[in-house]
């Protein structure tokens, strides 16, 4: 087994320098020469070019693993197109704003949840995926559905379909799928960080990338701070969770799984205590995560990151308070804890705290 340090040793050697490839004059999602955008305004080219060969190789996957899919995950597989099947729980603020637009308001339920089927590809309703953790509140449920939904899209271009079985919506008994591998992990992270057109790697390899047409697959570039990313590897764990693989990370070992396709439950030579037919328990806790991790780290602090300082309240937070405030009839105690808020907020995001400040004072 490879230690951290190697790991991040062979990310390191192999990476290209953060400039390579330069800014792109066009969004990549609308550049006709780039073909590899998660964007979601980038479905068309996803659809025609990879998610159409989802259904039947994803059920080839599951034929070589001798894994029984959900009906209900086929057919949708087969009426969307190969799109991941995304669930919003419609409690999240971000649905509740949807909700509320034009758009939406003037619709009856069946309209509204036809619309999001098939204009957006997803479900209204508690995700079957994440229901199970109350610790997770409806935005942070939406957060890791998006994430997925991105890596979803990532492991049809590079036509990862094993991968992908764990991220169908499971049924009752929650039976067996491979873990995903971790090499598709790092490919999609360096997809989303590396800069914009640089050639990829497969993983943690030299091996070049390459995408179910056969053509090198060049970064999106889109992720300046790899923190972002922790959401998609929260997401991941808590998937694999969910399926009952938390144990060590095991790779997948061909020998081991021509005993298992003939029939045989006994593992190869190398394996002589367990039969690594598929790689199994939990990806984000193996020490080739771990070691890409603490690369990421380093190569941010390299790149002097400092994120933009972003406002603390979202518009329709500003809405909803100025309705509060005017159902009051902008009483004067309103108004200055109000204040007092927005000053609050702007002290401590300027790190110098807010404790001396009394209510007397506005």
């Amino acid at each position: 087994m490879m230690s951290s340090r190697q790991v991040s040793n062979n990310v390191k050697n192999r990476s290209p320098p953060s400039n390579v490839g330069g800014p792109s004059p066009l969004p990549l999602h609308r550049d006709p020469s780039y073909d590899w955008s998660l964007d979601f305004r980038n479905s068309p080219t996803l659809e025609s070019k990879f998610l159409h060969a989802v259904p039947e190789n994803i059920r080839s996957a599951a034929t070589k693993y001798q894994i029984d899919l959900p009906t209900e995950a086929l057919q949708w597989l087969d009426s969307h197109g190969g799109h991941y099947e995304m669930i919003a729980d419609p409690n999240s603020d971000q649905i509740k704003r949807w909700l509320d637009t034009k758009t939406i308001c003037g619709m009856s339920d069946a309209e509204i949840h036809s619309y999001f089927e098939f204009e957006k590809h997803l479900h209204l309703c508690e995700s079957p995926r994440l229901s199970c953790n109350s610790r997770l509140t409806p935005a942070t449920a939406l957060n890791y559905e998006k994430h997925c939904r991105m890596f979803w899209n990532f492991l049809a271009v590079i036509g990862d379909y094993d991968s992908m079985l764990l991220l169908l919506v499971p049924d009752a008994s929650r039976s067996y799928c491979p873990s995903v591998n971790h090499q598709s992990i790092v490919s999609y992270c360096n997809h989303r960080y590396l800069s914009a057109k640089t050639p990829l790697c497969n993983g943690l390899s030299n091996i070049p990338l390459l995408d179910i047409n056969g053509k090198r697959v060049l970064a999106e570039g889109t992720v300046n701070n790899y923190k972002w990313l922790k959401s998609l590897f929260g997401a991941l764990s808590f998937l694999h969770g969910h399926r009952n693989q938390e144990a060590s990370y095991r790779e997948f070992c061909q020998p081991c799984y021509d005993n298992f396709s003939q029939g045989s439950r006994n593992p190869c030579l190398h394996h002589g205590h367990h039969l690594d037919f598929s790689f199994s328990g939990n990806p984000i806790r193996s020490v080739h995560i771990k070691g890409y991790i603490s690369w990421l780290e380093r190569q941010n602090h390299l790149r002097g990151y400092n994120p933009v300082r972003r406002q603390a309240l979202l518009p329709s937070d500003v809405s909803d308070i100025h309705h509060y405030l005017k159902g009051r009839q902008y009483d004067l105690q309103s108004l200055k804890f109000y204040v007092m808020m927005l000053n609050s907020l702007e002290g401590a995001m300027r790190y110098v705290g807010f404790q001396s400040v009394l209510f007397s004072n506005f």
